[in-house]
């Protein structure tokens, strides 16, 4: 995962949807933005032992800055690169558009905050009221940019959530 997700679940206190996911691999530098943010403690109390932290070298993230270099991504964002490539997960967490596009390029499967609130309701977590509220709570009450088109097309998709 980027910081992205769990910042802004951390920020609206709906850290419990990220329990819809076995475990999550952070970087080394993934845990120092966390802890910028002041939401490290409170995501490993929450997550349970669910999250675990992967040490990034800066040969990776080199290597990652040349393999992904039509892209602006940032230090943290290209550890999280490199930890996608190293462990080949089922899908990968992040808000961010550009580290995004370069993951799926790659072939990995992306999700952002929107989509664990999803998973977290399909997996029981959350009913669809909470669905509602959580996705509200993200859009207006949290750090994650959104465009109009976005929010537009999240609430249609959630009008068709049954």
């Amino acid at each position: 995962s980027d910081t992205g997700p769990i910042l802004h679940e951390a920020e609206i206190d709906r850290v419990k949807c990220l329990n819809c996911v076995d475990a999550i691999a952070i970087s080394t530098q993934v845990r120092a933005e966390l802890r910028q943010h002041a939401v490290h403690e409170i995501v490993f109390e929450s997550l349970d032992g669910r999250i675990q932290v992967e040490r990034v070298t800066l040969s990776e993230v080199a290597a990652q800055r040349g393999r992904l270099q039509g892209y602006s991504l940032h230090t943290a964002d290209l550890s999280v690169a490199a930890l996608a490539e190293r462990l080949k997960p089922d899908v990968v967490l992040t808000d961010d558009l550009q580290l995004r596009k370069a993951l799926e390029v790659h072939g990995h499967k992306v999700v952002g905050s929107v989509g664990v609130m999803v998973r977290a309701f399909t997996c029981g977590i959350i009913n669809k009221a909470e669905l509602q509220m959580a996705i509200d709570e993200l859009l207006d009450g949290s750090s994650l940019y959104t465009s109009r088109a976005f929010r537009e097309h999240v609430h249609q998709m959630l009008d068709s959530i049954g």
